[in-house]
């Protein structure tokens, strides 16, 4: 079957540039490589340098074994990205105009794009479409505020609903790009979340015995590089995997490697992750203040029972923890805010944190966020957030924030305005604390850059 791939050597667990010279092109920006069952057709996008255009193109393998020259696919809507064939390859679903479409094969060629409708499709920013063998979608979108990846199922012809995936497939990253396995015993999709080894990786996850999924492992260096890494499909015998790498903007070009790694992840450390994450906590001054961590907080693929709990803030005079019962506890005297951040080890040493916020506050004062009528959007953010209040604020306001270590990175006070833009461009991605001020109230809330 290697003779499908254009007659090129096959890669090993290395990924290599698919094509060299015959797709991949120095001077084209190539990913979503797909073949058809049979082998005889192929399929991939066509992108301009600054992510401005998106066309899928197609080629046929004709009788004496050559291909045809790419040409734009006949059911092209001018936006398109993104294609999957269903399992028999008489469908193919893609992405077009932010939205999620279907075109089916006939006798004359392929029918025109029909919409997938809500709750698939939302225009919320539906990018990428995977497909397993039952015909359930796997798609991204940004209806939660976030990019996120969700699940559909396929009743009587219908996608009726629509489930965020959640954690840990989902995280306060952004992620995309699901490609998962025919039987959905595994989804591999794109990931910026933190520990990565370039602005994009790679990632899979496992479905468990009771259709949970494990943590997502990063694909390692051997795919995985200092790029935006993305776009991964399988071939139809399962035995490789196309993706692409994308470095800087001047060079992007469709790779692939053999599946191995699938099996081989498997049986390596799960890292655990955040499944419920601590809540934020208020104290009144001179009140007894405790809370103890939950062990529902952190999981572990490998057995709860492997992890170490452990507290990573240096904490102010009047609070300690105890590492046996996983408690903070102490009496304040004065208002604050701080951050405290709690991390879980396994006995591989993999880690992970969770950060929760302790203020501390005057009983008799009324603090609360809806009294001041204020929201923080968009949340996760990216550039810039903006602070509106409800109405013009009759008292002077001091604006701060900071980053989990509870480091100060910005500061300003003032007053009779409905709204303030802060921008956020040379933020590190992660949890970064509002804190509102007025002379009679201290309210604090969290926002996510992404």
């Amino acid at each position: 079957q290697d003779s499908f791939y254009f007659k090129q050597t096959p890669p090993g667990d290395s990924a290599i540039i698919f094509a060299p010279g015959i797709i991949s092109l120095d001077d084209r920006y190539e990913y979503d490589a797909l073949f058809s069952k049979d082998g005889d057709e192929f399929y991939f996008t066509v992108t301009s340098s600054g992510w401005g255009s998106f066309h899928i193109h197609y080629m046929k393998k004709e009788v004496d074994g050559t291909w045809t020259e790419p040409a734009k696919v006949p059911f092209s809507l001018g936006y398109d990205l993104s294609p999957v064939f269903s399992s028999d390859s008489k469908k193919i679903y893609i992405s077009s105009q932010t939205n999620i479409y279907k075109v089916e094969q006939e006798r004359e060629g392929w029918t025109i794009p029909q919409l997938i409708p809500y709750p698939v499709s939302s225009g919320s920013d539906e990018w990428t479409v995977g497909i397993s063998g039952n015909e359930t979608l796997y798609f991204s979108s940004m209806r939660s505020g976030g990019e996120d990846i969700f699940r559909s199922k396929l009743t009587d012809g219908q996608y009726l609903s629509a489930e965020n995936m959640g954690k840990p497939v989902n995280s306060n990253a952004s992620e995309d790009g699901p490609c998962i396995a025919s039987d959905e015993s595994y989804l591999i999709f794109t990931s910026n979340r933190e520990g990565g080894y370039g602005d994009r990786d790679l990632y899979i996850s496992y479905r468990k015995e009771n259709n949970s999924w494990t943590s997502p492992k990063n694909l390692g260096p051997k795919i995985n590089k200092d790029c935006f890494t993305f776009s991964p499909i399988l071939t139809p015998d399962g035995r490789y995997l196309f993706f692409s790498r994308r470095y800087a903007w001047d060079s992007m070009n469709i790779y692939w490697v053999n599946t191995n790694f699938i099996d081989s992840l498997r049986t390596t450390n799960f890292p655990p992750y955040v499944k419920h994450p601590i809540p934020d906590q208020t104290v009144n001054i001179n009140s007894l203040f405790t809370c103890t961590i939950p062990d529902s907080v952190f999981f572990d693929d490998d057995g709860n029972e492997t992890l170490t709990i452990t507290n990573e803030t240096e904490l102010p005079g009047w609070l300690d923890y105890d590492p046996v019962t996983k408690t903070f506890s102490g009496s304040p005297e004065a208002e604050e805010s701080i951050f405290v951040t709690v991390t879980a080890t396994d006995t591989a040493g993999a880690g992970v944190s969770d950060v929760f916020s302790i203020t501390v506050q005057n009983p008799n004062i009324i603090d609360s966020k809806s009294s001041l009528n204020f929201r923080i959007y968009p949340n996760p953010a990216c550039g810039q957030i903006t602070i509106a209040f409800g109405s013009v604020p009759q008292e002077r306001m001091l604006i701060e924030m900071f980053d989990t270590e509870g480091k100060s990175i910005y500061k300003h006070m003032f007053k009779y305005s409905t709204k303030k833009i802060l921008n956020v461009h040379d933020l590190r991605k992660g949890i970064y604390w509002i804190k509102v001020s007025t002379d009679s109230a201290i309210y604090t809330d969290a926002v996510s850059i992404k």
